[in-house]
């Protein structure tokens, strides 16, 4: 772990730079994202976590920092139950990009611990990532990546919804190639992303908005429901194929619990969630007052 680099960001990262607070545990990652590397350190006798991202860059200029600047500002700030807060950041192994730095969560996401507990109820995690959300898009914030691997559960058995698509929307458009630029969570993106030519390539940098949000929302519905990812019988080409033509997965029969194996009240959710035209979408103040 090296201190601040001598190039400076444009903005004081002065209260939240923990560099120099931080106790490596390990130099090998503890896990992997399609941009970044997590490693477990100890920040004041607490375990972190420290997200590194994994960029291959062709030109870092002043306007991905400011970028990159912007999103940290914006992660600071957030305080809510249901998203992970941000504990600082730190500058990893003389980078001049800023890592992240949150709480440990030893129960991992959401997905990986309802394989664990396949018998939990998972009514109240749609609340509380409803509840997430609808707090983000108060704040005029979209996530753009919402789905169960995104969502993290606390020692406690809360949901905290993390990884707000970062890497996506700070090098996407600014000639800065990471393995995030292309949609790897191909299966949750709305619709709206597939409506030109496809030509067997994925969609170029589509906007996020919080209506593509909702819709991503109806797929984690859906992928709690199941137990299995959209569309879980096709691969990527024919996922790609089905979106383009305005194509909706299939609900879950059996479900992976029966509490909601005929809740039909899931299935007018995510139809709800999936509607064609983003503006007949239920906004995330509707969906949470009915989750209530």
């Amino acid at each position: 772990m090296s201190s601040s680099p001598a190039n400076q960001p444009l903005v004081d990262y002065s209260k939240l730079d923990k560099t120099s607070q931080l106790v490596i545990n390990s130099n090998d990652p503890c896990g992997r994202g399609g941009s970044s590397d997590i490693y477990q350190c100890m920040l004041h006798g607490e375990k972190v976590a420290v997200k590194v991202i994994r960029i291959h860059v062709r030109k870092l200029d002043q306007k991905v920092t400011r970028r990159i600047n912007r999103e940290v500002q914006s992660w600071a700030v957030l305080k809510h139950d249901h998203v992970l807060s941000l504990r600082g950041i730190c500058f990893w192994s003389n980078s001049s990009l800023p890592s992240f730095i949150s709480s440990w969560m030893e129960n991992g996401s959401l997905d990986s611990y309802l394989k664990k507990n396949p018998f939990i109820d998972i009514v109240p995690y749609f609340l509380q990532i409803a509840s997430g959300l609808l707090y983000l898009h108060k704040l005029d914030m979209v996530h753009g990546d919402i789905r169960a691997g995104n969502v993290l559960v606390s020692n406690e058995g809360i949901a905290k919804i993390s990884d707000f698509g970062l890497s996506r929307r700070t090098f996407g458009d600014l000639n800065v190639v990471t393995s995030d630029n292309v949609p790897g969570t191909l299966r949750w993106m709305a619709v709206e992303y597939f409506r030109g030519e496809i030509e067997g390539s994925f969609p170029e940098q589509p906007r996020m908005t919080k209506e593509s949000d909702v819709w991503a929302f109806g797929m984690t519905v859906l992928e709690l429901w199941s137990g299995k990812v959209p569309f879980a019988k096709m691969n990527d080409l024919a996922v790609l194929t089905a979106l383009h033509q305005g194509k909706r997965p299939e609900l879950p029969f059996p479900a992976r619990t029966s509490e909601t194996r005929h809740a039909g009240w899931l299935e007018d959710l995510c139809q709800e969630c999936w509607a064609l035209e983003p503006s007949e979408r239920p906004t995330m103040s509707t969906i949470y007052s009915c989750l209530r």
